[in-house]
């Protein structure tokens, strides 16, 4: 059965394997609580990865105006809309090599390090509680490479179908 061009098919009208039902199902994976492991630069066997959680819009939203309220220049929101989606969506990081993941933490158990001064403390340092200050200890006080890497997240946000290799460049 064919619809005509004034009637839309209705969501029980299309079938499962149709060009229309293919688009529905890739929108259902779009849209499930996907993640994506972003190796952080400068670390190599094993790699430091941060595994993010998609943001959705209203998350996003909320981020942009809390920056909007915070931050005065024009350079420290920019900086901000990079780091900021990066700590809100970081689930954890971890020490990657071939297939082996493990999760980087204390002994407290309080589950995988994320942007925090449980990372600082890790790295040997005390927690300032600065988020901010955590990220740039992860990327070793390197501000143009976490901001790159905020970057990857951010083209990742905007097509969550993209694989990391796709999003390096190596794809």
């Amino acid at each position: 059965m064919t619809a005509s061009p004034t009637e839309l098919p209705t969501i029980h009208s299309v079938p499962a394997g149709s060009l229309l039902g293919q688009v529905r199902e890739q929108q259902k994976d779009l849209a499930a609580g996907k993640t994506i492991d972003i190796p952080i630069a400068g670390y190599k066997n094993p790699e430091l990865v941060a595994r993010y959680r998609f943001l959705d819009l209203e998350e996003a939203k909320e981020i942009g105006e809390r920056i909007r309220k915070q931050h005065d220049s024009d350079t420290e929101r920019a900086e901000a809309m990079m780091l900021i989606p990066m700590i809100e969506a970081c689930e954890g990081l971890f020490a990657r090599e071939g297939d082996k993941l493990e999760p980087v933490e204390l002994p407290d158990g309080g589950g995988p390090c994320r942007y925090d001064g449980r990372l600082e403390t890790f790295f040997g340092g005390e927690p300032s509680g600065s988020a901010k200050s955590a990220v740039l200890a992860a990327f070793k006080g390197n501000g143009h490479a976490a901001i790159n890497h905020g970057r990857l997240l951010n083209e990742w946000f905007g097509d969550t179908s993209k694989t990391i290799e796709q999003l390096l460049g190596e794809a």
